[in-house]
């Protein structure tokens, strides 16, 4: 009987040191591929600096999204995150985590009539993937108007995350504002179409959750359960679960997580909230002297733009479009509803025979150029003293 025991035990421990060896050893791969995939995803070209949008300057558009890639992120109250400081040759970011550019002044009627100053906030569009600091369309708007800009979108917020960030800057950052400028609409369907975010959620809402869930549990056994998994078997479950994640089963998960093209009720929920953030924050800037404006952002799956070069298609882009054609007319219809001057469909403005998206929502340049000079046409007709109707040409 005591040698059943001692062999019980004996296979007992070579079990749990053979397991002990393989995580180790798994994390050891895990370590060494994410340092490779770090130095991998610093150094790699991006392929979107390819594209025919930057045929005249491939190789800052290569050096912006490397340095793009070297963006790190901080925890931000309320509104969840933003970027740390960085100092480099496309992007530049403060210590308030804002992108920056330089403000060029000009001494005209038309400025002096309007607004000494104008916040403009969203996500990464009007932060500005894809482009240099003084090609986003805040700067582009001060070099076309000589208005005072700044930039205080940040990448994947979606409209609930632009308000609770004009509410930080009233209120901690007390800063001096003068009118503001919201450029929503892509990361709302983005993020709340996922089956797993809730109405009002963000990006990273269930990422989040999950860390502070598996922190809940204090009690013995799970502390001991997590001791195990943490020795034992994390980094092989781990290993695994990348071996596994190949591309080819990616198209899948986004059919299966993205809903809102199935279900009428959440698509016409998420349109509500979206209008309504922009009426809370029409309502939080009028109250105090502000100046505001609502614009619904284009996107590559509404209008005619011109996409030939693009291949927006297939697997995940066509469920994207799915979630894009259930939502956006519903915020358009509501706009037509509502009917105020200070809600603007820019939806239709990349309708013409020119490259300037760089996938299904970013844009170079180009793009840029043309929303800043139709919003400061729209700012002109409804804040000038004397407005005279200014409208930019598609030709």
């Amino acid at each position: 009987m005591k040698n059943v025991v001692k062999i019980i035990i004996v296979n007992i421990a070579i079990t749990l040191l053979l397991l002990f060896a393989v995580n180790f050893v798994s994390e050891a791969v895990l370590l060494i591929y994410g340092l490779a995939e770090q130095y991998a995803i610093a150094n790699q070209v991006d392929e979107r600096a390819n594209l025919p949008n930057y045929v005249d300057d491939r190789d800052t558009a290569k050096l912006h999204f490397q340095e793009s890639n070297q963006l790190l992120t901080q925890f931000e109250p309320f509104i969840g995150w933003s970027r740390k400081p960085f100092q480099g040759k496309t992007i530049n970011i403060d210590a308030k985590g804002d992108r920056i550019h330089k403000n060029e002044r000009k001494d005209e009627a038309n400025v002096q009539e309007l607004v000494p100053s104008i916040h403009f906030l969203g996500g990464s569009t009007m932060w500005g993937t894809g482009v240099s600091d003084a090609e986003t369309i805040p700067a582009l708007f001060n070099q076309i108007s000589g208005i005072a800009t700044f930039n205080k979108a940040e990448i994947n917020f979606t409209s609930r995350q632009s308000l609770e960030r004009l509410i930080n800057i009233l209120k901690f950052e007390k800063e001096r504002i003068n009118a503001v400028i919201f450029y929503d609409g892509v990361n709302d369907i983005l993020n709340l179409c996922r089956s797993e975010n809730k109405l009002g959620e963000y990006g990273y809402a269930s990422h989040i959750k999950n860390k502070i869930n598996r922190n809940i549990d204090k009690s013995p056994a799970n502390q001991i359960g997590k001791y195990l998994d943490l020795k034992l078997w994390r980094g092989t479950r781990s290993l695994i679960d990348l071996v596994m994640n190949q591309p080819a089963i990616m198209n899948y998960n986004w059919d299966r997580t993205m809903n809102c093209d199935d279900r009428p009720l959440k698509a016409r929920q998420i349109a509500s909230a979206l209008v309504e953030n922009w009426e809370i924050g029409h309502d939080l800037a009028s109250a105090r002297g502000i100046k505001f404006l609502a614009i619904l952002q284009p996107v590559a799956f509404r209008g005619n733009p011109k996409l030939d070069y693009l291949h927006l298609d297939s697997g995940v882009d066509n469920e994207l479009r799915k979630q894009y054609q259930a939502v956006y007319p519903l915020v358009q219809a509501m706009m037509r509803e509502r009917d105020r001057d200070w809600l603007l469909d820019y939806t239709d403005l990349f309708d013409r025979d020119e490259d300037i998206y760089i996938d299904f929502c970013h844009v170079s340049k180009n793009g840029n150029l043309i929303i800043a000079q139709q919003i400061y046409a729209d700012a002109l007709h409804r804040w000038r003293k004397d407005p005279q109707g200014l409208t930019i040409s598609k030709e």
